[in-house]
């Protein structure tokens, strides 16, 4: 939903059908504007133009509303400003997506293979030296930055933690059928730790301090109750503590 929804449906091309679909049902029932052109106006424009006439390319990528210039080092001690440059991608899919297909994900990629095992090391993916100091600490893909920061050790331990958390979820829906609150919370950490990784595609999530300190809290939580239910004297335990 929001703003992390409309970059999924731009990345994926979906922003037009939505755009399309959106107009036939919500545009206002209008008369005809007087000089609107008709089909047969437009056929006889065709004739007379080429593929090649197509209107230039904007200025600025779809989701960029200020052209902010780039300062950089002018050699003499100061600062220029010079005017940015936006990649095909940019174009194509907006700038946000941009960053990550053509500097974020790639650097993610390089630090795998600089260590496929291991990884490159906690945050050191934006960074060129290892003294360098950058804004942020971000690759914008958490599976992506999980494997690039600790290879395939790191990547299957973290995530192989989450998906056996789910499993153990699953598992014990029936043995919760007779404590509806618990149910409720194990059904709601299946859905949120799926919804947490599809979010984990285009965001590092997982790394946010106050997603994952409520994250494994809650999974604290629902291991304990799932311990319990599987021991034959927990329900009757419970009961019997009421």
């Amino acid at each position: 939903f929001g703003d992390l929804s409309e970059r999924f449906t731009q990345v994926l091309g979906l922003d037009k059908l939505k755009e399309k679909y959106a107009n036939l049902a919500f545009l206002p029932k209008v008369a005809k504007p007087q000089n609107a052109i008709s089909v047969e106006e437009m056929t006889e424009i065709a004739k007379v133009t080429s593929v090649s006439d197509q209107p230039p390319t904007p200025a600025l990528p779809g989701d960029v509303y200020e052209d902010i210039p780039l300062p950089i080092d002018d050699g003499k001690g100061g600062v220029k400003l010079v005017t940015r440059t936006y990649s095909d991608n940019a174009y194509k899919y907006g700038l946000s997506a941009a960053i990550r297909f053509d500097a974020l994900w790639p650097r993610a990629i390089v630090g795998f293979k600089l260590n496929p095992l291991l990884g490159a090391g906690y945050s050191t993916l934006t960074k060129e030296t290892v003294d360098q100091f950058t804004e942020a600490e971000s690759t914008d893909n958490n599976f992506l930055r999980t494997l690039g920061e600790t290879g395939i050790l790191g990547f299957g331990t973290f995530y192989g933690a989450i998906v056996f958390t789910i499993y153990l979820a699953l598992r014990s829906l029936k043995r919760l059928t007779s404590e509806p609150v618990f149910l409720a919370f194990a059904i709601g950490m299946v859905a949120g730790s799926i919804g947490l990784l599809l979010n984990a595609s285009y965001i590092d999530v997982f790394a946010a301090s106050k997603v994952a300190e409520s994250f494994w809290a809650l999974v604290g939580i629902l291991l304990a109750i799932t311990y319990d239910f599987q021991k034959p004297v927990g329900k009757a335990a419970l009961k019997a503590k009421k």
